[in-house]
Order: C-alpha cells, then structure tokens, then sequence
C-alpha cells in the first residue's frame, strides 16, 4: 500500500524590537524583567502548532559623563492623537550640534529618535494617547527630560 502525505511550511514568524531604558530602571518582556543591555528572546506557541519569535534588543543608557537631568517645556501639553507638540528652550548652537531627541512610551520603549533641523523642536506623528518621555541629548552632553500626555 502507498500512504501519500501532504506537508504544509509554516515558516516562523520573527518580530524584532528594540527598547531603551536608563540605568537602574527594568524593562518587562515575555514574562521576565530585564535591566542589563542585550538581545532576549521569547518564543510563543498558538494552539494551532504555529510559533513566533520576538527578539528584544535592550540598550541601557547611563548617562552622559558630567552631566544632569534639566527639566524641558513641552507645549502645548497635553496633545489629541496627531497634534504637533514642541520642544521649547532658547538652545544655543554648541547644544544645537550633535543634538538627538527620543521618544519614549511609558514602559521605556524608543518609538522614535532624530536630529532636530529646525527650531522650536516640533513632535508629531503620536496617534495613541497614554503618557510619552521625550529625551533631548544636547551637543554639549546635557541630557533634558520632559513629558508629553496624549489624549
């Protein structure tokens, strides 16, 4: 007797994620905490036999040697989904060069990072309400912290 049988691929499906937390701090994934820099990785099964893993990549930022955390004016604050906030400080062009700006959720993920080009900064593109940090990294190494809330 001939017994055929049909086999079906279901490849895995691999997301990959990338969070930043500061030094101290912990992050929670998969059902774990976490606070030291890395890749972790965590692996679900549906009840239909089908995997997916997720691949965290976990930087923990500490600090900016001879510096401090200086508070920053975000406004109008808080926003709806889709409004533009702005970053407002009289930045001088020392703190200008080189400058970064972060976005963070709530739990630490980095939703979004980019070099300024005009000024005041403008912040837009959040559509999910919930509290965001937003974390300017000056060129002269000044790290500046604010929060911005989203209806």
């Amino acid at each position: 007797s001939i017994i055929e049988v049909h086999l079906t691929f279901v490849p895995t499906d691999t997301a990959h994620i990338s969070a930043t937390i500061n030094q101290g701090e912990i992050y929670e994934f998969g059902g774990n905490t976490y606070s030291q820099a890395g890749e972790y990785t965590h692996r679900t099964m549906s009840s239909m036999g089908c995997d997916s893993i997720t691949i965290l990549t976990l930087e923990v930022v500490t600090g900016v040697d001879n510096s401090f955390i200086i508070p920053m004016v975000v406004a109008p604050n808080p926003i709806r989904g889709g409004e533009v906030t702005y970053l407002v400080k009289d930045w001088t062009d020392e703190e200008k060069t080189g400058m970064t700006v972060e976005v963070l959720n709530s739990v630490g993920q980095r939703l979004m990072m980019f070099k300024p080009n005009s000024y005041p900064i403008s912040i837009d593109g959040i559509h999910t309400a919930g509290v965001y940090h937003i974390r300017v990294i000056s060129g002269t190494g000044d790290v500046y912290i604010g929060k911005l809330i989203v209806k």
